[in-house]
């Protein structure tokens, strides 16, 4: 027997048996279980959910709600700046703050460059006919609950992460000019071929597998004249990640990764001035970048090196799972395998990077927003995608149940909710704090992720300088 009643009336001791919302609007907790922590009627108090379902018969029955502990005050929207406070250069990866300088002051500093302005003038985006939905005002979009146990990542040696980062940013930028140098080989009328491909491939599913999220999180980061370039190794890395998740073969993965470093291949046909160009493209130009996946398969299909499959991702990475996409408009399972797998990475990483006209989405609210387009993806493709990535991705900005923002580190060490992450600003007191390193996954550990939160609402543009801090 279930029956649904208001959040407001939700006790501990009652049997939960599914909420009106969205599965991973409410991370911390699982349903069909008993309600035995009241940080859970917190959650689900802070993402705004108003009804749930409940089994009288498994728990306690419905009567009039005992009063709880207050929730965290919702976050101010944007931290109060000195108008003309100093701007501070950024930090290097080598550089540590002298003796003098006190956790205090480096705080407010970091800050202070979380804030500092990029200096690129942001033009208005204009979407031409077809291109993806602008989710500000959508409804949100239930998913069903994922058929995977979000269990942590395979254990592997611990490293200090900023020595993972410059790794990782050494691997990231090596890809990035060799995939410069395969498109201007493309442009130049030269076939590309294994030798040109594998090593590059060989060398980031390296990286994911030894320093996943170092990697994941640097391949974000790109800059307006490297975008194309590190993109693809970003779809590379995303790709390689999923085909494990998926339980793949050697081949398969192989296949993925290849498929999602040659996925825009084709663009090396396209006008360099309308892929450059710093602002919205028209609808005319915009038609011409939709012939690249076309020209791209163009380019591989008489390449005895690389598999079908490998080539499909490059044709068929924007076709849409309802039918919607290009260049074919082909739906469901008529939509190969690696070519699904292909729409997620490709999105996620184009909406998540900085453009001159556009800043990236968190990484967490990107997940969220994905989730909310209705036929773009599969759907359980999608699912295991926020397996590999994790519900709050490297780099996220989260608040926290102890009333601090926080930037995601690295995966959970216990659970895909609970990750390492580095707290850095208070909330409450809307000022920089010392700067701590949390593992919300270890034992004894309190402290919970409340809510995703957005940067460019506290004015914070430079958040991955939280992981090097």
């Amino acid at each position: 027997m279930k029956q649904k009643i208001s959040t407001d009336d939700l006790q501990l001791g009652m049997y939960v048996i599914g909420v009106d919302a969205a599965w991973f609007d409410h991370p911390l907790w699982q349903p069909n279980s008993l309600l035995e922590e009241a940080e859970v009627i917190r959650v689900l108090n802070a993402a705004h959910i108003k009804e749930i379902w409940i089994d009288p018969s498994k728990g306690l029955k419905p009567r009039s709600r005992a009063s709880g502990p207050d929730p965290v005050p919702a976050a101010p929207r944007r931290p109060a700046h000195a108008p003309h406070a100093p701007v501070v250069a950024p930090q290097s990866a080598g550089r540590t703050r002298t003796p003098a300088e006190t956790q205090g002051e480096f705080s407010q500093r970091l800050v202070r460059v979380l804030a500092e302005p990029d200096g690129a003038t942001e033009a208005p985006v204009i979407a031409p006919p077809g291109h993806l939905p602008d989710p500000s005002g959508a409804d949100r979009v239930a998913l069903p609950s994922p058929n995977f146990d979000p269990a942590p990542p395979s254990a592997r040696k611990k490293t200090d992460f900023a020595s993972d980062l410059v790794r990782a940013r050494r691997v990231c930028a090596e890809a990035g000019q060799e995939v410069a140098s395969m498109f201007r080989s493309v442009r130049m009328g030269r076939a590309i071929g294994e030798d040109d491909v594998l090593p590059i491939v060989r060398q980031i599913a390296k990286a994911v597998q030894e320093i996943p999220s170092a990697i994941l999180s640097v391949a974000r980061l790109k800059t307006h004249d490297n975008y194309t370039y590190l993109h693809s190794v970003a779809v590379c890395a995303l790709m390689t990640a999923l085909a494990r998740q998926l339980g793949l073969d050697e081949g398969q993965t192989r296949d993925a990764g290849v498929g999602g470093l040659m996925h825009d291949l084709g663009k090396a046909l396209v006008d360099p001035d309308i892929l450059s160009k710093p602002g919205a493209l028209d609808a005319n130009e915009f038609a011409a970048v939709k012939k690249h996946p076309r020209y791209g398969y163009e380019l591989l299909k008489n390449q005895a090196d690389f598999t079908d499959a490998s080539k499909d991702v490059a044709l068929h990475h924007h076709e849409k799972f309802d039918g919607a996409g290009y260049p074919d408009g082909i739906s469901g399972n008529q939509i190969a395998l690696l070519a699904r797998m292909g729409a997620v990475c490709d999105v996620y990483d184009a909406i998540t990077s900085d453009r001159p006209y556009k800043e990236g989405w968190d990484p967490a609210l990107a997940i969220r927003r994905m989730a909310q387009w209705h036929g773009h993806f599969d759907e359980e493709i999608f699912k295991q995608f926020i397996a590999t990535v994790g519900i709050f991705p490297v780099g996220s900005l989260v608040a926290l149940d102890s009333g601090r923002l926080a930037v995601v580190l690295q995966p959970g060490t216990s659970t895909l909710s609970r990750p390492i992450v580095r707290a850095f600003f208070s909330i409450r007191s809307n000022e920089p704090i010392p700067v701590e390193t949390i593992d919300l996954g270890s034992p004894g550990c309190q402290d919970r992720i409340l809510r995703p939160e957005d940067p460019t609402h506290w004015g914070f543009k430079h958040l991955d300088r939280v992981l090097q801090a």
